[in-house]
Order: C-alpha cells, then structure tokens, then sequence
C-alpha cells in the first residue's frame, strides 16, 4: 500500500478526489457586491482576444479563491492555475 503512495502521501485516486472537489460548484450563497463586481469584469476580460492572463488582487478572506474557482468552473477548455 505505501508504494502507491506519491512523495506526498496521497494515492492518484486522492489527488483526483481532491481537484473533483475543487472544482465542485460553491454551496449556494449571495456573492457579495464586490464579488459579483469581480466576476462581471473577468467575464468581460474573457471576451477580449488577446487577454490570456489576469491577476486577482486581495485582503485575505476576501473570496478570491472562491471567485477563481467559479471562473474555472465556467471555462470551456485547461484552466492553469498560478500561485
């Protein structure tokens, strides 16, 4: 058993657990103002043609992890995620 396990401890069935969780849809909840205001201007961002990458700026507990992961769940196609 230990040899299916990577240098991290976690089998690949683990690690695609994990990403299928991340990627899950968020629990309903009200997206604050600030938060509908980011993801309208990433939504406009993603119809520019030469737009490839953007930058989420923000205090912690802010929900910039949660706006991602709704963006990435929406994209049709490889999300790459940079941290």
């Amino acid at each position: 058993m230990a040899e299916d396990l990577d240098d991290d401890g976690c089998s690949g069935d683990d690690f695609d657990e994990v990403v299928a969780a991340a990627m899950a849809p968020p629990p309903a909840f009200d997206w604050s103002p600030e938060q509908r205001h980011a993801l309208a201007e990433i939504s406009l961002w993603r119809n520019e043609p030469d737009s490839q990458l953007f930058r989420l700026f923000g205090v912690a507990g802010s929900g910039k992890t949660t706006i991602t992961r709704e963006i990435a769940r929406r994209v049709k196609g490889e999300v790459l995620w940079l941290f």
